[in-house]
């Protein structure tokens, strides 16, 4: 058995158990050092010190001292990686610093290696989307609930356990972010995001209204794709509408050209 399986055993024993550590064999402390010291988790000690999820205090315990965030989302992923055991997780894409945090529900299958996350035709709408912005596209950031499309079948999370920690794994990456504002793209991503079950009428109510979600402003609207299959003047301005005041809320200077971009009467 690899050291990784026995680790997330261990992990399972140690959930089950409600103990604080659990003794591994000197093979698997090795692998974990090594981890340690490739991704900045700092797990190891006499066994494996894990943080209480019910402990807010404790929540940044995984970290070693003055961690960078990149080293923080590092350290998180691999973490998830272990009580997964997936291999394939694809973390999020642009500035780990930026006041916007645009929300997918989960990675595109037909993803390019121009973006890990969108099809060809969602990236470069997005490109165009930040252009107008008057931003580039890496100003911003974009990730999704759901870290793997292994997680995924038929549009929707294969366990009720691989969604919990999925949204574990989202909301410290949030934590670690700490964005302004939050936009879920697709009544999708909503429906994830408040454990709801809204149909498009109501959602396109919810459209340019501000909610909260972990303390932070939050806005939903239309995916990408969804601009793209149902190309209409109406729902791109909706849609600006949305990006409009993301920008008005983190300061980013708006024009009176970009104030009327999509507007139905000129």
């Amino acid at each position: 058995m690899d050291e990784l399986k026995i680790i997330r055993q261990a992990l399972v024993r140690l959930k089950k158990s409600g103990e604080t550590h659990v003794h591994l064999n000197k093979s698997s402390q090795k692998f974990i050092k090594k981890l340690s010291e490739n991704s900045y988790l700092n797990t190891l000690n006499d066994g494996i010190k894990c943080a209480s999820e019910k402990n807010n205090a404790n929540k940044h315990n995984y970290f070693i001292p003055n961690a960078s965030k990149n080293e923080k989302i590092s350290a998180i992923i691999n973490s998830f990686k272990i009580e997964t055991g997936l291999n394939e997780v694809i973390s999020g894409v642009g500035s780990l610093d930026s006041k916007i945090v645009f929300v997918l529900d989960y990675p595109s299958l037909q993803t390019n290696a121009d973006h890990p996350l969108l099809n060809c035709e969602s990236a470069r709408m997005m490109g165009k989307i930040h252009e107008a912005m008057g931003i580039n596209l890496n100003e911003t950031y974009i990730t999704s609930v759901f870290k793997s499309k292994s997680l995924i079948k038929h549009g929707s999370p294969k366990s009720s356990d691989e969604l919990r920690l999925s949204k574990e794994l989202f909301n410290k990456e949030l934590d670690i972010i700490s964005p302004s504002v939050l936009i879920l793209l697709g009544i999708s991503t909503h429906n994830i995001i408040y454990n709801d079950s809204i149909e498009m009428p109501l959602f396109e109510k919810l459209n340019d209204k501000f909610l909260k979600f972990n303390n932070i402003d939050t806005l939903s609207t239309y995916h990408p794709s969804y601009l793209i299959l149902n190309e209409n003047i109406r729902l791109k301005r909706r849609f600006w509408e949305v990006i409009l005041k993301a920008m008005h809320k983190t300061s980013i200077n708006i024009t009176n050209k970009q104030r009327n971009f999509f507007k139905l009467d000129r």
